[in-house]
């Protein structure tokens, strides 16, 4: 008895954690955008041209390049291209190498973006994951991006 009362426990623990789990979930992709918002970033970038950008709950397939200082990704939304375009203002490590699949998630955007707006990056903890939080020139966050590469 001792031992089914046991595992009856463990059971009940083990559905409660699971219960726990799936109710946290939501709070945290909601919460992941306000995180990235405050964290110290890995790099700076100001915008120099961000073409068609729109919010979307959708992860879109595109490419990274790089030409010196300038740096842009392209993705296809819709049945448009949509362009974020760069240069570097400091960055502590190196970034995705020329000509890499990435794949784009702007879920965050809530107003178009302009061209002299800072991009601050911040690593995520997946391994090959960025969030690119999007600063206007008054320093308020405008968006952010999840960006992955090589996937």
């Amino acid at each position: 008895m001792t031992r089914l009362l046991g595992w009856l426990t463990a059971l009940v623990l083990w559905g409660g954690l699971f219960y726990a789990t799936t109710l946290t979930e939501p709070l945290i992709l909601r919460q992941r955008y306000e995180i990235a918002k405050h964290a110290r970033p890995d790099a700076e970038y100001q915008i120099t041209r961000a073409e068609r950008l729109t919010p979307s709950a959708e992860r879109y397939k595109g490419r990274f390049h790089k030409a010196g200082n300038t740096e842009r990704l392209e993705w296809a939304q819709g049945n448009q291209l949509a362009i974020l375009e760069w240069t570097v203002i400091h960055r502590r490590s190196p970034f995705i190498h020329d000509g890499e699949p990435i794949i784009v998630l702007p879920m965050a955007l809530q107003t178009p973006i302009k061209q002299g707006a800072t991009i601050r990056m911040i690593r995520m903890s997946y391994p090959l994951g960025y969030y690119f939080v999007i600063v206007d020139k008054r320093g308020e966050v405008v968006g952010v991006l999840e960006v992955y590469w090589n996937t």
